[in-house]
Parts: C-alpha cells; sequence; structure tokens
C-alpha cells in the first residue's frame, strides 16, 4: 500500500497523498507550489514494508487528471443511462449517482410487474469508487424486501427481484459505513427486465502478481478459479514462455474445487533476474473450449523472480520474559553463517508476526565472523501492559553468486517463536503527569507537572515538550527536576500563528542510566 507526499527544501511536508486515489492509480497527490523552487516527491509503504518485489512506477504532470468519472465509465452494455431520480422510471435502465454527503441516501423509484423478473446490479468498487454500497428495495408501503451490501473490496452480487404485485417500488443506494462520502462515491446500478445471463467462462486470480522461486528451490503458487455463467467443468492451468532454468508443473481445478498449487522449480544454475510471467487457464465443459489468460489481483502483468538462496540464518532457543515499558529491552541472539563471512546488517523485519506497538530498534552491523549479538528494541512508554509483545528481527547482506559473480543483498527473517523477541510489557520505572490535560493556545503558558520514579530509579529528570512534525510555532525550554525532586513548571510558548492544533503535544521525561534511558509521557491537548 504506497504512501505519497511532497516536501519542500526545508523538508516540510507541503502536500500529502488524497484520501482516495485518482481513478488508475494506487496513490496520487494534488499540488500547486506556492513559490518555485526544488520540492521532493516521497514515496513509501504505508505499512513500512519493502522488498525486491515492493516496484512502483510514479507518473508527474501538469494535465488535468480527474479524480473520478460520473456517470462511470462501464463496460457498454445497451442500458440507457438516468441521472435525475425524481421520474417514475421503467426498466431495463441503469441508475447513475452519488453518496456526496455522510449519511445520505439515493431514492429511485421504479414501476415494476409482477410478472417480471428483474436483475439488480450495483457497479461502483470495481471501477474504483471508493462506494461500500448497500441498495434496499421498498414496496408502496415502506415496506423492506431486499438488501444487498457490498464489502471493503467489492460490490454486493448481483441479485434477482420478484415484485409480489403490479406497482412503483423505491430502491435506496446508500453507503454501508457511517461518515463515509464525498463526490468521487459514484455509483451505476444496473437494473435488467430479464435474468442477466452470463456468457459461460472463468477467471483465475492468486494473492499477488510477484513470485519469488529461490535457486535450486521450488514455490507453490495458490491459484483460484471463479466460475461464471453455465461453465462448471475442469480447468487446466499451466504457465508458458518461461525462462531457461524454470520450469512449472501442470495443474488440473476439478469440477467440484476452487483451486489447485501451481509448484514453480528452479534449477541450480537459473540466472538471478526478473521475468515477465503469463499462466493460461483452458476449460471443458461439454463440447466447448474456454480460454483465460491468469488475472491475479485484476492486474495481467505479472513477473516471476529468480532469488539467490540466503546461507546465513538467525538461530535461538524460545525465550520469554518481561520488561517494563519506556525502556530498551535487549535480545540475544546467534547467527549461522553456513560459511558466509561477510558483514550482515540486522534490523527489525519487513514482516512481523504481530503489530509492532510502536516498538522501534537500530540498524545493528555484525563485523565479519561474528555469530552473536544482542538486539536493542525500545518499548514506548504509552504501550499497553500485561500485552504480550513479539518483534521480529531481519538479517541483510551483500552476497556473490557463485555463477555469474554479481552482487546480490539477500535476508533471513522467520516469525517462528524461537527466532521472536517475546516480552509481557510491564509497568515503566518513570512517570510523568500534568496539572492540566489541555490548554489555551495563546501567549505564555505555565505548566506545572510532576515526575515519579520507582525505587529502583535514580537521577536527574529531562522534561520537554515533543511536537507533531506538522505543528509550528510552539516552542518551550528543557526543564530539568532534580533526582531528590519530582515537581517543576514546563513553560510553553505560542506564536500568533502557531498551529495547526489537530494532534495533542506530547510532554516527555527521560532519565538516563547505565542501560539506556527510562522515558514516559503524556498527552496535552492545545486548543484556541
Amino acid at each position: 500500500m504506497s504512501k505519497l507526499d511532497i516536501l519542500d527544501a526545508k523538508g516540510t511536508v507541503v502536500a500529502e497523498q488524497m484520501l482516495h486515489p485518482c481513478v488508475g492509480t494506487d496513490g496520487s497527490v494534488k499540488f500547486t507550489p506556492k513559490v518555485a523552487g526544488k520540492y521532493r516527491v516521497r514515496v513509501t509503504d504505508a505499512r513500512a514494508l519493502g522488498g525486491p518485489a515492493y516496484v512502483y512506477r510514479l507518473t508527474i504532470t501538469a494535465e488535468n487528471v480527474p479524480e473520478f468519472h460520473y456517470p462511470l465509465r462501464a463496460k457498454p452494455d445497451g442500458l440507457k443511462d438516468a441521472l435525475d431520480a425524481a421520474p417514475v422510471l421503467q426498466a431495463p435502465i441503469a441508475l447513475n449517482g452519488r453518496i456526496e454527503r455522510p449519511g445520505a441516501v439515493n431514492e429511485w423509484k421504479l414501476d415494476l410487474k409482477k410478472t417480471g423478473s428483474y436483475t439488480f446490479d450495483l457497479q461502483a468498487r470495481r471501477h474504483e469508487s471508493p462506494l461500500c454500497g448497500v441498495v434496499t428495495i421498498f414496496d408502496a408501503t415502506g415496506k423492506e424486501l431486499k438488501r444487498a451490501e457490498g464489502t471493503e473490496n467489492s460490490d454486493p452480487a448481483p441479485f434477482a427481484f420478484g415484485p409480489p404485485t403490479d406497482g412503483v417500488y423505491t430502491v435506496k443506494v446508500g453507503e454501508k459505513f457511517r461518515g463515509r462520502a464525498g463526490a468521487n462515491f459514484v455509483y451505476r446500478l444496473r437494473v435488467l427486465d430479464v435474468p442477466e445471463k452470463l456468457e459461460p467462462g472463468f477467471k483465475l486470480t492468486a494473492t499477488t502478481d510477484v513470485f519469488t522461486v529461490p535457486r535450486a528451490g521450488t514455490l507453490k503458487v495458490k491459484v483460484t478459479a471463479e466460475r461464471f455463467g453455465t461453465f462448471n467443468g475442469p480447468i487446466v492451468v499451466g504457465a508458458v514462455d518461461l525462462p531457461t532454468g524454470i520450469t512449472a508443473s501442470t495443474i488440473r481445478i476439478a469440477t467440484n474445487q476452487q483451486s489447485a498449487d501451481l509448484v514453480f522449480t528452479a534449477s541450480a544454475d537459473a540466472r538471478i533476474a526478473t521475468h515477465p510471467l503469463r499462466l493460461i487457464g483452458v476449460g471443458a465443459d461439454g463440447l466447448a473450449v474456454h480460454h483465460s489468460s491468469a488475472m491475479f489481483s485484476g492486474v495481467a502483468d505479472m513477473r516471476l523472480q529468480v532469488a539467490l538462496p540466503t546461507p546465513f540464518k538467525i538461530v535461538d532457543q524460545y525465550v520469554m520474559t518481561s520488561a517494563p515499558r519506556g525502556e530498551t529491552y535487549h535480545r540475544r541472539y546467534a547467527i549461522d553463517r553456513n560459511g558466509f563471512d561477510g558483514p550482515i546488517q540486522i534490523q527489525l523485519a519487513d514482516r512481523q508476526a504481530r503489530h509492532l506497538q510502536g516498538v522501534t530498534g537500530p540498524v545493528l552491523t555484525l563485523k565479519p565472523g561474528e555469530t552473536e549479538f544482542a538486539y536493542p528494541a525500545f518499548l514506548p512508554p504509552w504501550m499497553e501492559m500485561g500485552r504480550t509483545c513479539r518483534v521480529c528481527v531481519m538479517a541483510t547482506a551483500k552476497v556473490r553468486d557463485p555463477i555469474d559473480g554479481r552482487e546480490h543483498t539477500v535476508s533471513f527473517s522467520s516469525v517462528e517463536q524461537n527466532q521472536q523477541m517475546i516480552v509481557v510489557v510491564g509497568p515503566g520505572r518513570l512517570d510523568v503527569s500534568a496539572e492540566k490535560t489541555s490548554i489555551l493556545a495563546e501567549g505564555e503558558v505555565k505548566l506545572a507537572v510532576k515526575v515519579s520514579r520507582s525505587k529502583n530509579l535514580s537521577g536527574p529528570a529531562v522534561v520537554e515538550l515533543v511536537l507533531p512534525e506538522h505543528v509550528r510555532g510552539v516552542t518551550a525550554a528543557k526543564l530539568v527536576v532534580a533526582a531528590d525532586k519530582g515537581d517543576g513548571e514546563l513553560v510553553l510558548k505560542f506564536a500568533p500563528n502557531a498551529g495547526p492544533f489537530n494532534a495533542p503535544l506530547v510532554v516527555k521525561a527521560t532519565v538516563q542510566t547505565a542501560s539506556g534511558p527510562v522515558t514516559s509521557e503524556t498527552k496535552i491537548e492545545a486548543v484556541r
């Protein structure tokens, strides 16, 4: 999931990614510079992940790129498009609308016949509208007769409706989740006066469009078939135009099956590279034969990557302990180098077994030959006490290919419990509190603070104000609370144009110890 923003020469964020990207993009920003100069475009992963498969294509243009299309640009189906909900309409027809305000519901009137068999098909998500649609049908008395809801990822499935009597029925279209709306929440509701006949066929899907197979290894790819229309036969799936050194099995998804595993195998001399990948599915149903190119997550441009196997790995025994929040916990590990004698970098893994809950850690570099290390993970002072924290680390190094001499970056990480840093979070040894939880952001404000230390913690505490990155115009000199004291006063100064105050300010206390800093935090709301 992409994260995109723009920074000026001072490093200030001047434009952030739009909540809902423009049609045809995964993330987009619209930005008009106030002054001429140099700007930086920052592209990251929203979950702080990364790797060879995390590729992107960034387009920068001064052209007018529409955020959405209204009416939706759907595949032509011969239906008349209606944009006005006022008159009573006749099927077949396509109802086009949008949910522009939270809680808004569009109402359409349809004249339906008892003898008719109607099909309702809401199009929104499939055409990149953020609408999570809900379609409800009511009779003339207001009684609900039919309801269909979409999910966060898909539109509601097309459904049939048979009116109990002739008359005018009300069809309501809305957003499933309260508070979500906007001009781009557009939809197209197809209403057919006959059951829709889908052309027999199928579609092949998987969870990603980039696959990595290690040299001299194998990879299983789960291929899922979605059949539609009258097709219900077996499907044979295979890969075509594979590069030298790569082979793949041919699988058969039987009539009563939805998926099967396609196995890729890389030879011991397969070239380390990324190759185009094309899968073909052929289905037989009676005398008819159906062909389909595999579509992975809706993307046909697939890639198969051959990777150099990682020679080393992190090994250790199962360890579970407790540690106070607001401090750094050190977990000892061992490295099985398996003949590799170069430097190895250790850092937090890009794939975690559980949410990190704010845990941070540095990048360590092991010198050639080192086989043990202690990784320091900082447990933030606001972590939930009594909760088990599970942290995974990753080892990365540059390894030379013995076949062609090229150098490649390889890594090892594991979510197995023996390689995890498993810590039950306990209460911190330091606590800081403020006299007020909210302050008026004007002029000079004196804020009384109190610092409490546990019996095994001593030393002066440095109290400082930590601002959100985007807040400007607020200053506060650091306060030092002596080792034998607990009270102090932090003086905050607000400039006339200070702000914006849409996030709390943080008061942070730190006591330095031989094993590292001990911290505590409390939040203050600034209001105008």
